[in-house]
């Protein structure tokens, strides 16, 4: 067989073999959910059954007292008995030990149907228990899986990247970066690269930003090297975005000392939730220590599916916490969105038809008019994706200031 041939065919056999991986991926995170949404059923059942086991045993105790009181209060009436001399007096006092005895009869009777309900509980509570075990073991194997299948997209796409470089030239890996910027080998202009975007510029990214944050700590100012590298530039771009890891560390420090405001991309799923409270807490300390300019720009929900009711769930928290700083524009799932980075394209470049492009364009638009600013051609038609309803009067959050 040719040997172009069978590189044709390899070449084929990879492509399929990324789409599969790719479609897996698109699904890993509903199966994510889902398994999230069952754990949180059982929780509550859990916390259901525990708390009508606690009703049932203090109303249990109650009971125990007031049949304790009912005992005590015959005793003491059988002994006024001894002591009456009148016929009314005597009748009086059986009539009243006769009422004691049957709310004593009535009591231990509510004992008994509370006994039971409480073997009710008590098997509805072991049953809560276990499906949480059960599907608590399954969020997590779904978590894996999720990043299983992620791990081997990674592995297909290096795999044809290593096949396909053979049939075009090498990528110089030695070309300045961000790196260079941080360290001082190199100022902004010297770095800046143009891209097939008009109007947009790129300060490239290498493998060697893993060491940076390690050869920074022992640099004066490290949290403001950024910044200082930025600056002779930052006249000439009306936005320059910054793309941070997901972790707290010097290039993220640096990346919110430089920055003017912070766009915060949050998945519409429960555990993003979850870090609300630390992420305001970060931005307070670093606003009072590092930046004090450092405002927030927005939160925008990113992989929204407004099918799923966990989705509509986390955008009402999120716009009853944010109110007006939750972009009404919402980025949806699409695979057209992950597939485009795979082509070395952004979106917008590699279909620009597709609802992710139209959503992306949107917030754009959407940032533009936040700024006071106006898209340089006039916007195209309504986009087909959705997008949140007013949010009302701010509540103040932080940074506790206004944008004019």
């Amino acid at each position: 067989m040719n040997a172009d041939l069978e590189h044709l065919i390899v070449l084929q056999a990879q492509d399929l073999e990324l789409r599969r991986l790719r479609a897996e991926l698109a699904d890993a995170p509903l199966r994510v959910a889902a398994a999230q949404t069952a754990r949180a059923k059982a929780e509550v059942a859990l916390a259901e059954a525990n708390k009508s086991l606690t009703k049932e045993e203090t109303l249990r105790r109650l009971q125990e007292l007031d049949v304790k009181d009912r005992h005590g209060k015959i005793s003491r009436l059988r002994k006024q008995m001894e002591s009456a001399t009148s016929a009314a007096q005597i009748a009086a006092l059986e009539h009243e030990i006769a009422f004691s005895e049957q709310t004593i009869s009535k009591l231990e009777d509510e004992e008994l149907a509370s006994m039971e309900r409480t073997e009710q509980y008590e098997i509805a509570r072991d049953t809560a228990t276990s499906t949480l075990e059960t599907t608590t073991s399954a969020l997590a194997a779904e978590r894996s899986r999720a990043a299983d299948i992620s791990t081997h997209h990674t592995a297909a796409v290096a795999s044809i990247e290593a096949e396909r470089a053979a049939t075009r030239a090498l990528i110089d890996e030695s070309r300045l970066s961000v790196y260079d910027l941080l360290l001082g080998n190199a100022t902004a202009r010297e770095v800046i690269l143009p891209t097939d975007v008009p109007k947009l510029s790129l300060i490239p990214g290498t493998r060697n930003m893993i060491g940076a944050n390690l050869e920074l700590v022992s640099v004066e100012r490290r949290e403001s090297r950024l910044r200082e590298a930025l600056e002779p530039v930052r006249t000439e771009y009306p936005f320059i975005l910054l793309d941070c890891p997901p972790a707290l560390d010097l290039l993220t420090l640096n990346s919110l000392v430089a920055a003017d405001t912070l766009l915060v991309p949050m998945q519409a799923e429960y555990f993003a939730l979850e870090g609300i409270s630390e992420l305001m807490a970060t931005l307070d300390s670093v606003a009072a220590s590092f930046n004090p300019g450092l405002s927030l720009e927005g939160v925008l929900l990113t992989m929204f599916d407004d099918r799923t009711n966990l989705s509509q769930q986390v955008r009402d928290n999120l716009v009853g916490f944010f109110n007006e700083r939750i972009f009404k524009t919402t980025i949806p799932r699409n695979i057209r969105l992950a597939e485009a980075p795979s082509h070395g394209k952004p979106v917008a470049l590699y279909d620009p038809r597709s609802r992710g492009a139209e959503a992306y364009r949107a917030l754009a638009l959407e940032l533009l008019e936040r700024n006071g600013m106006k898209p340089a051609r006039k916007p195209g038609p309504a986009p087909t994706f959705p997008v949140l309803e007013s949010m009302g009067e701010s509540k103040g959050i932080w940074p506790f200031k206004s944008k004019k």
